[in-house]
């Protein structure tokens, strides 16, 4: 394998080095303050930049507590219990809309400090707590004062740093033993966090502003999916079978690659979709699907469990080294024969696909007041130039009652979050630079009211923004 760059090596900049306002003018700006923000989607990030276009909404608004699941417009409160003060504790996380270019700490002579405009309405006592999350692990502040109505201020003093060894997320959390409080929080430049020092980095609009590299565009298409690309770099191997056996495939890759993402594609919609549209039901689609491995010298290099139900199934690695490789096509479920198309994309260059697109069917979700969700999940590669990218999730659908989807994911280091825990919206950002495939799908919003079951065609889509090429 071709040594990688350490997976958080700028996210300790990241989180820590964001906070004031920047030095105007300067080509590469430092900052000490960080802005906690908020999109349409109700989905919540920090950055340098007030006045970020994506993070243009003013006001959170939640309600924490009871129930949530099928309520039209609920948002997400994560919401647990600390067993030893028998607390409710309720809180917002904010995923990194800014990317720093070196480590910082803190320490409890020189802490961070925190401003929240926020109000708490609750028929019981609570604290109100600034905190920082690297990995799993949590700092907490002590309880805030209210330093005029509305307004909560304090310092993290328990020492810390952000060195990018672990992703990093800011937090508020409300202590109460009240079961249900409701959490207004004044966004877009008005509430905030400070470090002690100021650090250089890139809120998202200047790494947008930043990535140019578009020598040789270049494109190419199947049935379910879409890849543009930046430059030459890159080239597809097509293979085709049927499901009576498995299969191998043998992959030449000349050098070495960034990535492959395989896929194989047998039917587009599925059977409950075909149905409700009045089209002639395959049974076909009931009852076979497909599982794919990509291997390399007798190991696993990534191995996707398909489902039946399912007409792709997509599997993708990281960092492949030159030379042969292989990638099998297992039949799922019963009587499964028909044909499919196998692909293996080979990507060289680190800045060489610039999006791509996918459409792909999950098995069944329900959101209604108790959730069910999906496990299913999709690839989607990231480089070591990679600064930023965004996930676009649309569907059509023919569920019942009031369908909504919001995207699922892991964050490195973290965990999974397969129910939309932190959001609502069918958009994401992720800013956040690690050499690795991430993996995402869909899931009901808390927001909907409904039971999906083999009825909806998703669409995801996902466009990068990388690096500027290094000046001579």
């Amino acid at each position: 394998m071709r040594p990688r760059r350490l997976p958080l090596a700028l996210v300790s900049g990241l989180l820590v080095a964001s906070l004031l306002p920047a030095q105007a003018g300067a080509a590469d700006r430092s900052y000490s303050r960080a802005y906690l923000m908020a999109d349409e989607g109700n989905e919540y990030y920090w950055s340098v930049d007030p006045d970020d276009p994506e993070l243009s909404v003013g006001t959170i608004s939640v309600q924490c507590g009871g129930t949530v699941w099928g309520t039209p417009d609920a948002k997400p409160c994560l919401h647990g219990t600390d067993i030893n003060n028998k607390q409710n504790i309720f809180a917002l996380f904010f995923l990194p809309a800014t990317l720093f270019d070196a480590p910082t700490a803190w320490t409890s002579a020189e802490p961070i400090r925190f401003h929240l405009a926020l109000h708490v309405t609750s028929p019981l006592p609570y604290t109100v707590h600034f905190g920082l999350q690297e990995g799993v692990a949590q700092l907490e502040s002590d309880p805030a004062t209210e330093t005029a109505p509305d307004v909560w201020e304090g310092t993290l003093a328990k020492p810390g740093k952000i060195d990018g060894s672990a992703f990093v997320m800011p937090y508020v959390r409300i202590r109460t033993l009240s079961p249900v409080v409701a959490i207004d929080m004044k966004t877009a430049g008005r509430t905030w966090f400070d470090l002690p020092h100021a650090v250089p980095g890139h809120s998202v609009p200047e790494l947008l502003a930043r990535s140019t590299y578009r020598p040789e565009a270049q494109s190419f298409s199947t049935p379910q999916r879409s890849f543009t690309f930046n430059d030459s770099q890159w080239k597809v191997e097509t293979f085709t079978g049927d499901l009576t056996v498995a299969r191998s495939f043998d992959i030449s890759l000349d050098r070495d690659a960034e990535f492959l993402y395989a896929w194989a594609e047998d039917y587009e919609s599925p059977l409950v979709y075909d149905l409700a549209k009045g089209r002639s039901p395959e049974s076909r689609k009931a009852t076979e699907g497909l599982t794919l491995e990509l291997t390399q010298n007798g190991e696993r290099l990534d191995r996707t469990t398909g489902s039946p139900g399912k007409g792709s199934t997509t599997s993708s690695a990281p960092d492949v080294p030159a030379g042969a490789a292989q990638l099998t096509v297992t039949p799922v479920g019963t009587q499964a024969s028909s044909a499919y198309k196998a692909y293996v994309l080979e990507v060289f260059g680190p800045r060489t696909l610039a999006s791509f697109r996918e459409t792909f069917t999950a098995d069944t979700m329900r959101a209604v007041t108790i959730a069910t969700c999906p496990a299913g999940t999709e690839p989607v590669p990231v480089t070591e130039e990679v600064t930023t990218f965004s996930v676009d999730l649309d569907w059509d659908t023919v569920a019942p009652g009031l369908p909504k989807w919001t995207l699922r994911y892991g964050l490195p280091g973290v965990g999974d979050f397969p129910c939309g825990e932190f959001g609502t919206g069918d958009r994401m950002r992720f800013t956040y630079p690690t050499d690795q495939v991430w993996w995402m799908g869909a899931t009901t919003s808390q927001d909907s009211m409904t039971v999906s079951h083999f009825d909806t065609v998703f669409e995801l889509k996902v466009r990068y923004a990388y690096t500027p090429l290094p000046t001579a």
